[in-house]
């Protein structure tokens, strides 16, 4: 059984490329089921939630298999990462549910994913694309500034647009 762990562990460290393109397109294929979600049903799936939040602890670990990197990956990545997504809950609960708890929450998990400074980069995407669709609704008079509109799709937005982007730094 050690052979086989093992030989795993040598295949993911010399195929990183491939398993962040999996944590790539499994996390946007959730986040997507999740947006249609909320737009149909102004709630998101609390068992999809838990996928993805399993997904990312477990993409977490398989990022740093040493014991240093783990602890690097735990302390310096996934908890600072969960932080913005931990402040949108506290502000769901406070402001009685006008900020989305499960927006937060989904954030948390890709927190654990990406952190904190790219969790912020997918977040303010989101905010600009939110605002510039809210704007847009104003101007036509097909809504109000009463309106709720769901963030989690503009959440997904700007996580394809920060993959678009990580890809063309890569390059």
């Amino acid at each position: 059984m050690k052979g086989i762990f093992q030989t795993y562990i040598e295949w993911i460290k010399g195929n990183r490329t491939v398993v962040y393109g999996i944590q790539c397109v499994v996390t946007l294929g959730l986040l997507i089921c999740m947006s249609i979600q909320d737009i149909r049903k102004k709630q998101i799936s609390l068992w999809l939630l838990l996928v993805l939040a399993g997904f990312s602890v477990v993409m977490a670990i398989i990022s740093g298999w040493s014991e240093n990197e783990i602890k690097k990956q735990i302390f310096v990545r996934a908890l600072p990462g969960m932080l913005p997504g931990g402040i949108m809950v506290l502000f769901g609960k406070l402001s009685g549910g006008a900020l989305g708890e499960g927006d937060g929450y989904t954030t948390v998990t890709l927190g654990i994913q990406l952190g904190i400074f790219s969790v912020i980069e997918c977040l303010l995407q989101g905010m600009v694309l939110s605002g510039i669709y809210s704007g847009i609704l104003l101007l036509t008079g097909k809504g109000n500034r009463k309106d709720a509109i769901p963030f989690l799709p503009f959440l997904t937005a700007g996580y394809a647009i920060f993959l678009v982007v990580t890809a063309i730094d890569r390059i």
